[in-house]
């Protein structure tokens, strides 16, 4: 478990410094760059799971997106491809941003961007989680109320495209909030 923390959080880590760096004449930018380099090698695991989970991700949504397209309308299909595309776009937003963070941990400087990829983010996530909800709504009054009129393709879209923006109106704040931070490089 310690290795996990450390790799996460090296410079909580006993066993090694973050920054080893004793010559007076390095300047600040080249401190930065082996820090972030020194980080990026601690978490590079991680990272590269990232990369893999990216690209699992862009395949299987894409390839579900394209074969659930070609079904009939029905409640279920728009479901299943509003999930798609708002996983797609997670992957293709998320998981780069994600990467970017980890290698560039020291001296990515640019708060506007952080705040933007940070509401976007969580956006998606709340979305998938309510649309999550409606498909459950779905499901069980397919299974316990079968005999009652059931949702219709326009119908699961309207679900669909509320649950969107609820869950953009919810991020607000956390695009607010969020922005610089500052971490400490034990120097």
């Amino acid at each position: 478990m310690d290795s996990i923390r450390n790799a996460v959080h090296p410079e909580e880590s006993s066993s090694r410094p973050v920054a080893d760096v004793t010559a007076e004449d390095n300047s600040v930018d080249d401190l930065l760059e082996d820090l972030n380099t020194r980080f990026a090698l601690s978490v590079l695991p991680v990272i590269l799971y990232l990369a893999v989970l990216l690209l699992l991700g862009l395949v299987g949504n894409i390839l579900s997106f394209v074969v659930y397209r070609r079904f009939k309308p029905s409640s279920t299909r728009t479901y299943i491809l509003t999930i798609s595309l708002l996983d797609l776009s997670n992957n293709i937003i998320s998981y780069p941003t994600s990467i970017a963070e980890l290698c560039f941990r020291y001296t990515f400087d640019n708060p506007w961007l952080c705040r933007v990829f940070r509401f976007v983010k969580s956006s998606q996530v709340l979305a998938s989680a309510f649309v999550l909800v409606a498909v459950a709504l779905d499901r069980h009054r397919r299974v316990c109320n079968s005999l009652k009129k059931q949702q219709e393709a326009g119908d699961a879209l309207r679900a669909s495209l509320i649950c969107v923006v609820v869950g953009t109106l919810l991020s607000l704040p956390y695009g607010a909030v969020t922005g610089r931070q500052t971490i400490p490089t034990g120097r």
